[in-house]
């Protein structure tokens, strides 16, 4: 076998070549995939090699969107529900047991009698009706000393997603609380 002179002419370009690249780094590419969908990965590579600048945090004093400061939520007012008795209100939505509640006095009753009930399913609470910050702050301190997790939510969509209308509520999903013991008078 025979091996053809014009084998050997990439070979001899590259030596001729040689000393100018021996300066510069050798970049060998990389393909992980060549077809006809393929894009270049080149751009992506090149921006995350780029430095990031470096931001000011004290400068930078505006809330990121869709991050509001608490006292900008407070008062919390409820727009779709109102307060009501006491219930359960079951769904077949696979959700954690969650309850809903304002800072009135009624709904500080329930969570008082219901708060073992509470803990035993590990409910998250949302509370859809605050006055002020301090309140709002003393209550969830309170709340998470004895381990139960409580969030400001606005009541807008509470309604369309569970049918709830009223508050305090609690929302479980089957098998939970077979008995309706957290009711009207529930512990």
């Amino acid at each position: 076998m025979r091996i053809s002179p014009l084998h050997f002419l990439p070979l001899l370009i590259g030596l001729a070549f040689a000393p100018t690249q021996a300066a510069q780094p050798i970049r060998a590419p990389v393909v992980v995939y060549r077809g006809p969908q393929a894009v270049a990965a080149a751009p992506y590579i090149q921006s995350l090699a780029q430095p990031r600048p470096q931001s000011n945090r004290r400068a930078n004093t505006t809330p990121k969107p869709g991050v509001m400061p608490l006292e900008s939520r407070l008062p919390l007012i409820p727009r779709q529900l109102r307060l009501g008795a006491p219930s359960v209100q079951r769904t077949r939505a696979p959700v954690k047991p969650f309850f809903i509640m304002g800072m009135d006095r009624a709904s500080l009753d329930w969570l008082a009698r219901t708060l073992p009930t509470l803990l035993s399913i590990h409910a998250m609470g949302m509370v859809v009706q605050a006055a002020n910050r301090d309140d709002w702050l003393l209550l969830q301190n309170k709340a998470q000393a004895a381990g139960l997790t409580l969030a400001l939510y606005p009541d807008t969509g509470l309604k369309d997603a569970y049918g709830i209308t009223t508050y305090p509520m609690l929302v479980v999903p089957p098998g939970i609380l077979e008995r309706d013991d957290v009711g009207e008078g529930g512990p």
